[in-house]
């Protein structure tokens, strides 16, 4: 890995354009996910993107990533490690591992589509320190996961609000995870992960495309530990207005 392309810039101020985009491609007649190794951004700002044909894209503290295309990526097509970068407007079309992978961060995840793909939409990590905010995106994912949570016990949790999530869906959480849930369109299903534990989970407001608890916790909720309990005191009875990506 270490011999192929690697790109590392300490700041970067690009501004393309609708009709005039930032083109980061292969020159490669059969272009992979792995044409280049790594592409890396420590500050600074991208509008206006098209790259794809790389195998990571990792960015600093205070990046913001808008209005771009992120296609053709082998692990992750935003790496986020630290901070709270932007990352808003986008089109994740295709990714190998997952579109978006957040590590022990905050970052505002917002107005962006995931498209079908064979990875993940947003994977995190919280390291208990990780507060991401991920709002009115929409995910068209059936039959991959949305959001996954890999870790739980977050000293304040994130919070996923205003997002559309498609049907055959997944949506992924720890059963001790403090990430709040709320004013979604949950078409999705339901996994948590950590089977032993107990204690229990709220969704606060959402709306699940059934108004019938008893439904939601048969058909939407998969993987429930019998002594985990999972509270949902309210169920919308249409979409939250303004839910997924305001354009």
């Amino acid at each position: 890995e270490s011999q192929k392309i690697q790109l590392h810039l300490s700041r970067i101020n690009a501004l393309g354009t609708k009709e005039q985009p930032i083109i980061f491609k292969s020159d490669s007649e059969l272009s992979s996910p792995y044409d280049v190794n790594v592409l890396s951004i420590r500050h600074g700002i991208l509008i206006f993107g098209n790259l794809s044909s790389y195998r990571r894209l990792e960015i600093g503290k205070d990046v913001t990533l808008m209005n771009s295309t992120f296609s053709e990526v082998g692990e992750c097509g935003v790496c986020i490690n630290s901070g709270s970068p932007t990352v808003s407007n986008n089109e994740f079309k295709s990714a190998l591992r997952e579109n978006i992978w957040v590590k022990g961060a905050s970052p505002r995840i917002s107005d962006n589509i995931f498209l079908n793909s064979n990875g993940a939409g947003i994977r995190i990590d919280p390291k208990r320190v990780g507060s991401p905010v991920i709002t009115h995106n929409d995910f068209e994912m059936p039959e991959n996961d949305a959001v996954d949570i890999l870790s739980g016990a977050e000293f304040s949790g994130g919070v996923v609000s205003f997002n559309k999530f498609s049907g055959s869906s997944y949506i992924k959480i720890p059963c001790d995870s403090k990430i709040k849930f709320s004013q979604n369109t949950i078409l999705s299903l339901i996994f948590f992960n950590n089977i032993g534990c107990g204690g229990s989970f709220t969704f606060e407001s959402n709306y699940w495309g059934v108004n019938d608890l008893k439904a939601i916790y048969m058909e939407k909720i998969l993987n429930k530990d019998i002594n985990f309990k999972i509270n949902i005191p309210y169920i919308l009875n249409s979409p939250p207005k303004d839910v997924g990506t305001r354009g």
